[in-house]
């Protein structure tokens, strides 16, 4: 599915979800594929980090918000970075490959446990992407 309105499409560098539940979304994956949602927390919105060896092809590089009566927030993430550098990146190489593992499933529990109170599908979202880390990190052991 190809836009006839490129100039709407807003560059995604895979922070977290920008937009707030409930605004009816166009995302477009690295993968050229790009699909409609007013549920924007059913994506994940987070890249692999850099030193992970997972398929990056269903990244989100780019949205739009279909509903212009809604605003467009600015990433909900900046405040966790400082310059060019993401808290999550600093934390990886600060860590051993097995503190890394231990602090991404205490973060899949962490999310998974709070998702009926807090944060809802977000949470469990959340909880994905820990998971994948976790597993990126496995398989990059192997390697």
């Amino acid at each position: 599915m190809t836009s006839p309105n490129d100039h709407d499409w807003i560059p995604h560098d895979g922070g977290g979800r920008p937009l707030l539940l409930g605004t009816r979304t166009s995302v477009r994956f690295r993968d050229g594929y790009e699909e409609i949602s007013d549920c924007p927390s059913s994506w994940s919105w987070a890249h692999a980090p850099s030193w992970a060896r997972v398929d990056t092809r269903r990244d989100i590089i780019a949205y739009r918000v279909l509903d212009t009566d809604m605003p467009t927030p600015t990433s909900p993430n900046d405040h966790y970075r400082q310059g060019d550098i993401e808290c999550i990146d600093a934390i990886r190489a600060a860590l051993t490959d097995e503190e890394w593992r231990g602090f991404c499933k205490g973060n899949v529990l962490k999310y998974t446990w709070r998702e009926k109170h807090k944060g809802g599908d977000g949470s469990l979202l959340k909880a994905q992407d820990y998971l994948r880390w976790a597993l990126a990190g496995k398989a990059e052991d192997k390697r």
